[in-house]
């Protein structure tokens, strides 16, 4: 497979493309021009220069002013291209998330759940989960955890029902929530 470089105009989206993208191109749109993700996977098009995947990403660099696209041209057969382009798309329903694991990686990141429909109960944070809580509020309570740093309140130590990590928390705050 050779990546090639061409002139997003000459880039043409599937007619009957049978998915809503809108939501996803604002969302790519946004992290692509904060850089907040580097755009680096390239279209997939016929012999035609019809797309056959990408469209959500053509469209967001489109949208952002890109004029030069990577594309990879598919030697497939016009049937073989058509069954790809669904089964594409459709093959990514099939997932779900290892729950847990999402909770940790999420958790070390600036992703905020919300932004994409995640349930903060199906990643197993408590309802009152405050998104306001930065890395640096983490790394404070496991620096006093671990007896570096002076308490200005009285911590005590909890663990997670749920993913069983430890944390340091104010006395006083627990009270409010039971």
């Amino acid at each position: 497979m050779e990546i090639k470089y061409i002139d997003i105009n000459e880039i043409k989206p599937y007619e009957n493309n049978p998915r809503l993208n809108r939501k996803t191109i604002d969302k790519l749109k946004e992290l692509i021009a904060n850089g907040e993700v580097v755009f680096n996977v390239p279209i997939v098009i016929d012999k035609n220069n019809v797309i056959v995947k990408g469209h959500s990403r053509w469209t967001a660099l489109k949208e952002l002013g890109y004029k030069i696209c990577p594309v990879i041209v598919s030697e497939n057969s016009d049937e073989i291209n058509n069954e790809d382009r669904i089964q594409d798309n459709i093959v990514q329903e099939l997932s779900t998330w290892k729950q847990e694991e999402l909770s940790i990686e999420i958790r070390d990141t600036d992703i905020n759940p919300k932004d994409y429909n995640i349930n903060f109960k199906d990643l197993g944070y408590h309802e009152k989960y405050n998104p306001d809580i930065t890395a640096g509020d983490v790394k404070s309570a496991q620096a006093l955890f671990l007896g570096q740093g002076q308490p200005s309140k009285d911590f005590i130590e909890l663990v997670c029902p749920y993913c069983g990590e430890e944390f340091m928390v104010d006395r006083n705050e627990v009270k409010n929530y039971v």
